[in-house]
């Protein structure tokens, strides 16, 4: 048995600015094979309660069109805790989830026959540790085709719930089919009221102050509509719009904000309120926005990509618009010209911090060959405070962020195999922010510090070339994300060897070496194999 090494450098900022705040990676967790047929789709934002134990919503699909719920929850140092799940005969569609004081509670469509339309609307409620408290449909399956497309929660714990809902036998659905807002009571799951009113389908939903935000689509297709209700179920306003540009989502006002090659913003009084061009009106550049978020004054943040085809360059662009339309900042920003492809994906905001993780790519948009790279920007001008690159296998897919008040996080899938055949996997990232007061000297550092490793026998040795001399920490990660080896060590200036000891007991699989040293983290990947 012995370790065969691949140099990558997992983080790894491409800069470093004097007083710079950078990201520092706390723990990687993984969950192997999440379909032994190789298609994943992952759900929702990871969610994080108040003692920091963070949960994962995703769907594991087939090849076969059946696809079922998971439910992942680790703790707040990444040690897996349970999964969870819910699986029927036909395709399950995982379409909301929502944290309560005592547990998880997920909702989504599960279908009684294969192929499309409608089957039951269905909420699944979970314990802290995992079980299953409650499964219940929102309409009498045995009355009712319905779907369940959208779910919050608003500030006293109550849930609401949107979709489409037809009476049995349901033989003209395009005309039959009425959109629903239902009113559920998250401790024993039965609906306290449903508004049917209208038809058509309602698929996103706010909860905006006092008030809630409903969009949906007409039967005649054509519209789409935008309604304000009370808590009580009451329409207020309805506003119909003939498009939409691109993508929707809603902001924290409840407003439509639509993704695309234009970031859109459409309000209750039935206009669109303004338009940003994300390619700048310019015919050289293609791309298009990923994924958008509002903070609580309402500004918008949008992250996608960019390509400029005279100079055949990618570019990860994020911006930041007023509630008013207006361009606060605009940032274009390169890993490394190595790269032939980047696209922002995951977006998450804290009150001083922006955090995109993009997905680049040295094959092109294809995307085979891709890493994931965190980006931290400054708020104020949108100005790259961190930046850094993960490798964990030949595609790394970054999904969705968020901030807890003190991390980042981030989900993602990978493949483990060599190909885009292999199963996928997901991967939960926790980052801390680091504000260290540097110095020149530690600039050069940044720079010049290599780790070269050299195994042999029972030990893993490393030799570390470091610029200045001063305290480190070696940590050391196993492919699960749990810290296995921990020491203090003292490097001199020039070359230092350091060695871990037992590493022939190491199962199989690639682990994470991290040398901290003055508030970085420098990290190389090890793959053990025999």
């Amino acid at each position: 048995m012995f370790l065969k090494i691949y140099l990558f450098p997992l983080l790894l900022s491409t800069g470093f600015c004097l007083n710079a705040q950078t990201l520092q990676l706390e723990w990687v967790a993984q969950y192997f094979d999440v379909s032994s047929q190789g298609i994943v789709n992952s759900f929702n934002r990871p969610m994080i309660d108040s003692e920091k134990n963070v949960y994962v919503c995703g769907k594991d699909a087939t090849v076969t069109s059946s696809s079922s719920f998971l439910f992942l929850k680790y703790d707040s140092l990444g040690n897996f805790l349970w999964q969870a799940g819910f699986d029927n005969l036909f395709p399950d569609f995982l379409n909301g989830c929502v944290l309560t004081a005592t547990g998880l509670i997920a909702g989504g469509t599960s279908k009684d026959q294969p192929g499309g339309g409608a089957g039951r609307a269905i909420l699944i409620s979970y314990d802290e540790d995992g079980g299953e408290r409650y499964l219940k449909s929102v309409f009498d399956p045995q009355d009712y085709s319905a779907s369940l497309d959208g779910l919050e929660m608003d500030g006293e714990g109550y849930l609401y719930a949107v979709g489409l809902v037809c009476p049995k036998p349901c033989e003209n659905p395009f005309e039959e089919n009425m959109s629903y807002i239902a009113k559920i009571d998250p401790a024993t799951g039965e609906v306290i009221w449903a508004n049917t009113d209208y038809s058509g389908k309602a698929f996103l939903i706010k909860v905006a102050g006092d008030k809630l935000r409903v969009l949906g689509t007409t039967n005649d297709s054509i519209r789409f509509y935008l309604r304000e209700m009370d808590f009580d179920g009451n329409v207020l306003y309805s506003a119909f719009f003939p498009d939409l540009c691109g993508s929707p989502s809603m902001d924290v006002n409840g407003d439509v904000i639509t993704t695309g090659d234009l970031i859109c913003k459409m309000t209750i009084a039935g206009d669109t309120a303004w338009s940003y061009d994300y390619l700048e009106g310019n015919a050289d550049f293609i791309g298009g926005v990923r994924n958008v978020i509002s903070d609580n004054t309402g500004n918008i943040y949008g992250t996608g990509w960019l390509i400029d085809t005279v100079l055949n360059v990618g570019y990860t662009k994020t911006v930041k618009i007023s509630p008013t339309g207006a361009l606060l900042w605009s940032s274009k920003s390169q890993h490394s010209e190595e790269v032939a492809w980047e696209d922002g994906r995951a977006i998450a905001l804290s009150e001083d911090y922006a955090f995109v993780c993009s997905q680049v790519a040295f094959d092109g948009p294809s995307g085979l060959i891709a890493d994931f790279r965190p980006i931290l920007y400054s708020n104020e001008d949108g100005a790259v405070l961190s930046d850094t690159l993960i490798d964990l296998s030949s595609n790394d897919i970054p999904l969705f962020a968020a901030w807890d008040g003190e991390h980042f996080y981030f989900k993602g899938t990978f493949f483990t195999g060599n190909s885009s055949q292999t199963p996928l996997s997901i991967a939960l990232f926790k980052f801390s922010i680091d504000e260290p007061v540097a110095t020149k000297e530690t600039a050069k550092l940044q720079k010049d510090i290599t780790v070269s490793p050299n195994p042999f026998g029972k030990y893993f040795n490393l030799l570390i070339e470091a610029a200045k001399s001063g305290e480190a920490t070696m940590s050391v990660f196993s492919p699960l994300g749990q810290r296995v080896h921990r020491s203090a060590v003292q490097l001199d200036k020039g070359g230092n060897n350091l060695s871990i000891e037992g590493t022939d007991k190491w199962p199989d699989g690639f682990y994470f070496v991290a040398i901290e040293m003055e508030g970085r983290t420098y990290t190389e990947k090890i793959v053990k194999t025999d």
